[in-house]
């Protein structure tokens, strides 16, 4: 019975997974930028908040490029990392570890006008896991909202 809980649950996941973009979504049309001055948050952010984000939209909205109509600026207002407890071994304690990281995220269009802003935290045993979460947390907030619907972006006349 297990066994059939768990294959019915890797099947169900496979599926979402490999979800076809919508037939009219147009890629690259958002670039993130994090703003910190921190090269490990401005690592973390470039690497995790663009798949977080595509993972929702369902196909590669979020894109490297500089030259993209639309920009997520994503900055890290505070973290703070704390001993949350101990465990024992067998040369005695050691201390277990958390990462608290609050971020903001404002969503700005075509004429660097903010048309929507986010903001959020996360608590993990570290700063990467921290950030992975704020990251999905971003995507399923933008998606909530709309903003990774392919009709936000459709093609102006001036852009083809």
């Amino acid at each position: 019975m297990k066994r059939a809980i768990v294959l019915t649950l890797l099947l169900l996941t496979a599926s979402c997974a490999h979800t076809p973009p919508p037939p009219d979504a147009v890629p690259g049309r958002i670039s993130v930028v994090a703003d910190t001055k921190s090269p490990y948050w401005r690592s973390w952010i470039n690497h995790y908040v663009p798949r977080g984000v595509n993972d929702y939209a369902h196909y590669q909205i979020v894109d490297g490029s500089r030259d993209t109509p639309y920009r997520l600026v994503v900055r890290v207002v505070n973290s703070d990392s704390y001993i949350s407890g101990y465990s024992a071994n067998t040369y005695g304690a050691r201390a277990n570890y958390r990462t608290r990281v609050e971020v903001e995220a404002e969503f700005l269009d075509k004429n660097n006008r903010s048309v929507w802003s986010w903001s959020g935290w996360a608590d993990y045993n570290s700063g990467e896991a921290s950030m992975k979460k704020i990251a999905k947390m971003l995507g399923a907030a933008m998606s909530k909202d709309g903003l990774l619907a392919p009709s936000y972006y459709t093609l102006t006349s001036q852009e083809k």
